[in-house]
């Protein structure tokens, strides 16, 4: 969310119908320049296959770099970590889950963006919550 506004983004996460465990994917997004903060991640709950019955479910962060404020720059890349979820269903539509951060270095995710995006080599890159 941009802190100045109150605008909402999303950056998408595991498109990718029947994810398995252990999916790896780097996702950008383009924001105007400002101060932001994660506050809540999103599960699409598709009730069984009726898309009447099928809403987005908002469930918030816990506290963590992520959550903190972070400034976006224009021409810089702003890497916010390395996550993870799990996620399912107790009981009939009850959803359960939760979105971590896990440790991840500079290099590491330097290599992630330039396999995924690699126009974006050689842009100036931050990143918020990495280890040297």
């Amino acid at each position: 969310m941009n802190q100045a506004t109150s605008a909402e983004y999303v950056l998408s996460f595991s498109s990718v119908a029947g994810v398995k465990a252990g999916h790896k994917e780097t996702s950008l997004i383009a924001l105007p320049p400002g101060t932001y903060r994660a506050t809540h991640w999103i599960v699409y709950n598709s009730h069984w296959g009726v898309d009447a019955m099928s809403r987005d479910i908002k469930k918030p962060l816990e506290p963590s770099k992520l959550t903190e404020p972070f400034v976006v720059k224009g021409n810089e890349v702003s890497f916010l970590g390395k996550f993870y979820s799990e996620w399912g269903y107790g009981g009939y539509s009850f959803f359960t889950g939760h979105f971590k951060a896990e440790p991840i270095s500079n290099q590491e995710a330097r290599d992630s963006l330039k396999a995924a995006y690699p126009n974006f080599s050689s842009t100036k890159f931050v990143c918020l919550a990495c280890s040297p």
